[in-house]
């Protein structure tokens, strides 16, 4: 776990000691400035349970190097009934249930399209990111489990956000 968690440290340049032998020593490279770009395609197609409707979304998401602020906004339309809740879960693998890790909306704010905010990651918030453990559920009162889902990805430099999988119908 320690290898993981300063691997996934390490990429975002963050390092700032390495255990060699045991001990601490300073890193000698300097950190990397920039932010980390992320995405995500939700679709009923992802919720666990059988969800029927036309929804669809997208979602654009940054990860700042220096503060670990993580930025998000997020498009939806043609929910089924008024949405209820929009938050990000984990950590977990596409099709599993996983537990609420923060909400998309500050609590008893109205649930619109785009959702926009930002917060600043802890420890296993940003493991579970960087190793795409997240996903982002909508809910919505037909729904209460969930209507849209969509598992966040990272994307590479000059990579696009892919098509959702399984295809939308």
């Amino acid at each position: 776990m320690l290898a993981l968690l300063k691997g996934a440290v390490c990429a975002l340049g963050l390092c700032a000691a390495i255990l060699v032998g045991g001990s601490a020593r300073a890193a000698e490279a300097a950190p990397e400035t920039g932010s980390i770009p992320f995405c995500v395609n939700l679709s009923p197609d992802e919720e666990s349970a059988p969800t029927y409707g036309n929804a669809v979304g997208k979602g654009m998401f940054s990860l700042s190097r220096a503060d670990l602020t993580f930025t998000w906004d997020i498009g939806f339309k043609d929910l089924t009934s008024r949405p209820l809740a929009a938050n990000m879960h984990g950590p977990q693998r596409p099709g599993a249930i996983a537990g609420v890790v923060f909400a998309l909306v500050p609590k008893g704010d109205a649930i619109a399209s785009p959702l926009k905010g930002s917060l600043v990651l802890n420890d296993g918030q940003l493991e579970y990111l960087l190793t795409e453990r997240l996903y982002v559920n909508i809910t919505t009162q037909k729904y209460p489990e969930g209507e849209l889902r969509g598992q966040l990805k990272r994307l590479r430099p000059g990579e696009a956000c892919p098509a959702p999988y399984p295809p939308a119908k």
